[in-house]
């Protein structure tokens, strides 16, 4: 009965954990889109065509580009290294442990 229930905490919390890390991701990807509208909104309407709205515009539109970007390429970046540390454990517990520099 009491595995049957840790079973069931587990699968819960990966569930959960995996939900957490979606909508974080999906935070920043909504406010870098609406960083981009707003700057966009900014540059384009012809009620707003001063000096210091185009300025605002150009660094919001800015600002939600680094933002999409970096969300993107982080998320790769996190990806390749568990793919990477994946690889390396797989070829150790196949083939052993790596023998040192100084051995033959």
């Amino acid at each position: 009965m009491e595995v049957g229930k840790v079973r069931m905490y587990t699968k819960q919390s990966r569930w959960t954990a995996s939900l957490k890390r979606w909508f974080s991701g999906l935070y920043l990807v909504s406010a870098a889109f609406s960083f981009i509208g707003i700057g966009t909104i900014s540059l384009l309407l012809p009620l707003l065509q001063g000096t210091v709205w185009q300025t605002i515009g150009a660094a919001l539109l800015g600002s939600g580009l680094t933002i999409l970007v970096t969300a993107i390429t982080a998320r790769q970046s996190s990806n390749e290294q568990y793919k990477k540390e994946a690889n390396l454990q797989r070829k150790t517990d196949i083939y052993g442990p790596r023998p040192s520099a100084g051995s033959t």
